[in-house]
């Protein structure tokens, strides 16, 4: 589905709401414009995916985060988490899978955000797993088998801890760049350079609802930088990049790649003339124990901080099967 047809979408979502009242619709997630990151954190993820663009391009439709590498038969896949609204056809709870969903590293060589698929590789429809552990959220992780199975690939992984209320964050994605405004940020159309913003969660919301996604939101406001108490490099999350993950953070530096605790997901009120403005609420998909282990569950693999306690467990059975073993007298 293309973007236009998104923020078509999304402004009808947002009459809809205003006429039925609903709280939110859906969007997508991006960082200012000059707070790039040079080089790449090869972490964070464009997804693409297959529109029939010519020269075998993906289509850039949103961000996501690697969260593991498996050996699967001696292949290698890498995963990536993202909002399920980006793998949706119709950016909304229950459409079909989009098609050629894939990945690319680093900047677009255009404004678009298009560009080569990484090694031409492709999300088999097996390999894509929708809505999270309840079922309705606003998240999905896919499979990208590269090839032979390499383990330096392990390092692109990035950790996920359940969300809490007041944390400070930074936010990474490719999306439509944005211009600080006396309003707010002007979206500006130019897509696929890796930018940050800073913001803190105000809150917590459970059963929040939009787009037929129920979970629990992290939510924020888009901060004034010109306000004496907006965060050092703040920003708004804009078109284009949902997906983009929330890393847990301090604000000593510039921006942060700690634990991941949420998926970015929407704005609310929508954006009017490509305006997000200032005081809007943006929130993201908070992660929690459940999710967490859903993510895992789905591609096969053990949390990494439960890793040291099922070897524990390992060695536990086994001394014990050990001592009741029947020993020979000698």
């Amino acid at each position: 589905m293309s973007r236009k047809i998104l923020r078509r979408l999304s402004l009808v979502l947002f009459a809809l709401s205003a006429m039925c009242g609903l709280t939110a619709s859906p969007t997508f997630a991006i960082a200012p414009a000059g707070q790039t990151i040079s080089p790449t954190y090869d972490s964070v993820v464009r997804v693409l995916i297959d529109e029939g663009l010519p020269g075998g391009q993906g289509f850039f439709e949103g961000t996501g985060s690697v969260v593991g590498n498996t050996n699967v038969n001696g292949n290698g896949y890498l995963w990536i988490l993202t909002a399920d609204h980006v793998v949706s056809a119709t950016g909304a709870f229950g459409g079909t899978l989009n098609n050629g969903i894939g990945i690319a590293f680093g900047n677009s060589p255009t404004s678009s955000g298009n560009s080569v698929y990484y090694l031409n590789a492709k999300a088999s429809p097996s390999n894509v797993f929708r809505y999270g552990s309840t079922g309705h959220q606003d998240l999905a992780v896919f499979g990208i088998n590269y090839g032979p199975f390499d383990v330096t690939k392990d390092a692109l992984a990035v950790d996920l801890v359940p969300a809490t209320n007041a944390m400070p964050f930074t936010d990474i994605g490719f999306g439509n760049e944005g211009i600080a405004t006396a309003n707010g940020y002007q979206a500006q159309n130019r897509y696929g350079t890796q930018r940050f913003y800073n913001q803190i969660i105000n809150s917590l919301q459970t059963n929040f609802p939009v787009a037929g996604y129920i979970y629990t939101a992290a939510k924020f406001f888009i901060a004034d930088p010109n306000d004496s108490d907006a965060p050092p490099h703040s920003g708004a999350a804009l078109d284009a990049d949902s997906g983009s993950p929330l890393f847990s953070a301090g604000f000593n530096g510039t921006y942060y790649t700690d634990s991941q605790f949420a998926v970015l997901a929407g704005i609310t009120p929508a954006p009017q003339g490509g305006l997000f403005a200032y005081n809007s609420t943006e929130f993201g998909v908070a992660l929690n124990r459940a999710t967490i282990d859903w993510v895992y569950a789905s591609i096969g693999v053990p949390e990494p901080g439960m890793m040291g306690i099922v070897l524990i467990i390992a060695f536990v059975i086994v001394a014990r099967r050990s001592r009741q073993q029947p020993r020979l007298a000698f």
